[in-house]
């Protein structure tokens, strides 16, 4: 059966990995996100105009003869679909069935460790397709410390991915799920790892102030046994502080953020720079990237810019390539604040190099391309123009 217009709109949308919102910001001039929600559900105009559709044309990266055909996108994956994030979040929030089938929890542990060294990778889309499943038999573990312990992991791997998908409730409800396993497990790394996520995910939902206070309440509680349980004890105390720190610093509060930061500095002294336990990536390096991170979030542009110039490029070789990119990102909007666009486009593409996934489907990088794209009138550079074309932003 051929498909109507707005049917194919859709489908090459979700093909090409782009959300409504990134489709709407590619138009020239940019539409809102409701425009194209109507446009495909058929509300907006059931004939669009064949201007509209050469404009679609060029932001889906398709010719028009193909997108005004009922032939569907074959030969080349996706480089991800936006159901993906919305699989996971389903699984999490659907009611627990139990199950026959109940894995050991050693094997749900080698597999979260796996998905945790993807997600350092960079391999989000790989990790996400298995995540479902995963939690899925996460759930069906037996409750003993074993059990919580990689029913736990799980839902903390869960969260952070989802992280990088903008959060939510789902990833909040991960984040709490994986405290609750966490204290059930018995263990205090477990417990301070869980609420440093938590506090994170609870920014994404519009509740910095309640994540700060739970990563206090923690460190009240946790601070003296894990500081008698050395690198790992001090890594699960450090993350609490700098998610701290990125909380005060979400409600503007910079005292807090820098005494936080502080405290994060001085447990990073019983950690071995690049130890990466617990697959947190903290160390004294770590801390210095959530300085210059809280330090734009704060609004403090050229502080941010200087801070992160001033780590030489080779220890920034030796972070995880996430981490990298991820603060290679950060940097470059610090720098688009400054009116340094070339230099903002030199770090996206160091970014890329990176880890490609960062860049070509992480919503707060495809934001600051579409935001240096609208900053030229004519024609972008061609370096811009073909980062924006493998972002699926527009074509080259």
């Amino acid at each position: 059966m051929d498909r109507a217009i707005h049917e194919r709109i859709r489908m090459w949308r979700v093909y090409r990995g782009l959300t409504q919102a990134q489709v709407a910001a590619a138009f020239r001039p940019s539409r809102s996100e409701v425009w194209v929600r109507k446009l495909e559900a058929g509300e907006r105009q059931a004939d669009p105009r064949i201007s509209v559709l050469e404009e679609l044309a060029r932001i889906l990266d398709v010719s028009l003869a193909r997108l005004l055909s009922d032939d569907a996108p074959t030969g080349v994956q996706p480089a991800e679909s936006e159901d993906d994030p919305a699989l996971l979040r389903a699984v999490l929030l659907a009611p627990h069935r139990p199950t026959a089938t109940v894995a050991e929890p050693t094997h749900i542990l080698r597999q979260a460790a796996w998905g945790f060294d993807a997600f350092q990778s960079g391999h989000y889309i790989t990790l996400l397709r298995a995540m479902p499943g995963l939690v899925k038999s996460a759930r069906a573990l037996p409750h003993t410390p074993e059990g919580d312990r990689a029913a736990y992991r799980v839902h903390h791997l869960a969260a952070t991915v989802l992280m990088k998908y903008g959060g939510g409730a789902a990833a909040w409800h991960a984040a709490d799920r994986a405290i609750d396993f966490a204290r059930a497990s018995g263990d205090p790394i477990a417990v301070a790892l869980a609420g440093q996520i938590t506090a994170y995910t609870l920014m994404s939902i519009g509740e910095p102030a309640t994540g700060l206070e739970t990563v206090e309440l923690l460190i009240e509680e946790l601070a003296r046994p894990l500081s008698a349980l050395d690198g790992d004890g001090y890594t699960a105390l450090g993350m609490l502080w700098l998610k701290g720190a990125v909380a005060a610093a979400e409600i503007g509060d910079a005292r807090t953020a820098q005494a936080m930061l502080a405290h994060a500095a001085t447990a990073a002294e019983h950690v071995p720079l690049g130890a990466n336990r617990w697959r947190t990536g903290y160390d004294a390096l770590n801390v210095r990237l959530h300085i210059a991170s809280i330090e734009h979030q704060l609004g403090r542009y050229g502080d941010a810019a200087r801070t992160a110039e001033s780590i030489p490029s080779a220890v920034l070789a030796s972070l995880p390539r996430e981490r990298r990119a991820h603060h290679r990102i950060e940097y470059a909007q610090a720098l688009v604040a400054l009116n340094r666009t070339n230099d903002a486009l030199s770090a996206l593409l160091a970014a890329e190099a990176d880890s490609p996934q960062e860049v070509h489907t992480r919503p707060t990088a495809l934001a600051l391309i579409t935001k240096l794209l609208a900053q030229h009138v004519g024609q972008p550079p061609s370096k811009l123009s073909d980062l924006a074309a493998r972002s699926g932003l527009a074509r080259p």
